[in-house]
């Protein structure tokens, strides 16, 4: 039987001590006999003993004909560069499919991932996500706990959570992720459903599974989850930066070498100078906010009204996310 063949990319940083049970919880995925799923475990820029524990880990898997793993090793850091070299990899082996999986996750379902890539065969689906929900260590403080229960919604179409989702080969074979990149998913989903803009309502679509969830476990103090904060916002605005010369790029050949470009970290300080910066991204977020707290109050009545204390500390929070990014944006403090 010629069986069809995906590649599952696993992207581990600095990770020795979850990745046995991660790579325990992908030893365990089962899929149908005409799937073959090449696993490898992408060790990128790790200083701890994250590639040693991966390859003694694979090599205690049984061999199954439904499956192949193998660990390396890779000196540049960076989810980016391990990304795009990761795709690269996968279409030159003819993949028909890809998976992403963060190394730091746990995927108790073992028909998971055989879930999400029966989900790809839906004709107008071309990546499905997989539900996020956190698990809290012993030590997270009441008020990382606290700003969870105010914030956790369903994952929801159209967004990318970047720790756990399947994609079709077609959809990312012009997609390349440029080198200074801090929030991948939310960039690989502009393009996306923009059909690599060339369209404000592109062809393809982002689907959240309603079956396939994963567990993560969220940051333990607050300075851990502000960091986090302002990376999601300083991350953002380099992408809207990046999607301005993309807008504006005269076809999709152009817009193609100009991703090359930014993969090979080129063109980056230029695109950065020219785009305006961080106050209207500011603004639309508070706007977001602002609106979103209205909706709640008109859906939920009595119960929205009572949040109205967390739902102004949240605002106020962002506000001042907002503020440090802004510093970080102009003085290019970009490092992780």
């Amino acid at each position: 039987m010629i069986k069809r063949v995906v590649a599952a990319g696993v992207f581990v940083h600095n990770e020795q001590e979850c990745l046995p049970k991660l790579l325990s919880d992908l030893e365990a995925q089962v899929f149908p006999p005409d799937l073959r799923v090449d696993f490898s475990i992408l060790c990128n820029g790790c200083t701890d003993r994250s590639f040693e524990v991966a390859q003694s880990e694979v090599q205690r898997w049984p061999t199954r004909d439904y499956r192949t793993a193998s660990a390396l090793n890779l000196e540049e850091g960076g989810k980016a560069n391990t990304w795009n070299a990761f795709v690269e990899h996968a279409l030159n082996a003819g993949a028909s499919a890809m998976v992403f999986v963060d190394g730091d996750i746990r995927i108790l379902d073992p028909k998971a991932i055989a879930t999400l890539l029966e989900s790809l065969d839906s004709p107008d689906v071309s990546i499905v996500v997989s539900q996020p929900q956190p698990v809290f260590a012993e030590k997270c403080s009441r008020l990382v706990r606290l700003s969870f229960s105010v914030g956790q919604t369903p994952h929801r179409d159209g967004s990318i959570c970047g720790q756990l989702y399947a994609a079709t080969a077609g959809a990312l074979s012009d997609i390349r992720l440029p080198k200074l990149c801090l929030v991948e998913d939310g960039f690989l989903a502009a393009c996306v459903k923009t059909s690599l803009f060339t369209s404000a309502r592109g062809t393809q679509s982002i689907a959240a599974s309603r079956k396939v969830s994963h567990q993560y476990t969220p940051y333990t103090t607050f300075g851990e989850l502000y960091e986090h904060s302002i990376r999601l916002a300083l991350g953002t605005e380099m992408n809207a930066a990046y999607f301005t010369p993309l807008w504006h790029a005269r076809d999709r050949q152009d817009r193609i070498r100009l991703l090359r470009r930014f993969s090979r970290g080129e063109q980056l300080e230029e695109t950065f100078r020219a785009h305006a910066g961080l106050p209207q991204n500011s603004a639309i977020s508070t706007r977001k906010s602002v609106l979103k707290f209205v909706n709640s109050v008109r859906r939920d009545g009595w119960k929205g009204i009572a949040r109205i204390p967390l739902s102004g500390a949240k605002l106020c929070y962002t506000q001042f996310v907002n503020a440090g990014a802004r510093r970080r944006f102009r003085s290019r403090e970009f490092k992780w």
